[in-house]
């Protein structure tokens, strides 16, 4: 009697592990939905808006809810706050910060803080192709027009 309530045990105990799996991997999957909507809005914005990256994060803090809306809120607050400073190093604390409970993966973690070092670069680039501020050494590097950056 007892072995057969041991091995019922057993039986549920490894069914409900597996519905956890099943749900956390379900909720993964909408999140790695939602952060590609947030890239391809960003990427919009960037090469079709001309928008400042902290009007960006502020549009996204309407857009998105749960740690990413923390985590606009915790860039947008802190670039208002920090006149100067380095975007990346904002972007990195926001991730430490914000999204602890985020189910990305260490690996996609990586490439979310990837993407915080070169936003910045990549904005500063964007605008200058609109306005046609690029200094001399960057055009003699780049020999594409400044249609192709953006």
């Amino acid at each position: 009697m007892l072995k057969i309530v041991g091995s019922i045990l057993v039986i549920f105990g490894c069914a409900a592990m597996g519905f956890y799996m099943v749900e956390r991997m379900k909720r993964r999957i909408v999140e790695l939905e939602q952060v590609k909507k947030q890239l391809m809005f960003m990427e919009g914005e960037i090469r079709v808006g001309f928008r400042p990256v902290k009007d960006i994060f502020a549009q996204l803090e309407q857009r998105t809810e749960g740690n990413w809306k923390a985590f606009y809120c915790f860039l947008q607050t802190n670039m208002e706050r920090k006149k100067q400073g380095a975007l990346a190093s904002i972007w990195m604390e926001g991730i430490k910060e914000t999204l602890k409970t985020s189910l990305l993966n260490q690996n996609e973690k990586r490439t979310w803080q990837e993407l915080g070092e070169n936003l910045g670069y990549l904005d500063l680039i964007a605008m200058a192709c609109v306005h046609r501020f690029i200094p001399d050494n960057l055009i003699a590097l780049s020999l594409m027009p400044c249609r192709n950056l953006a």
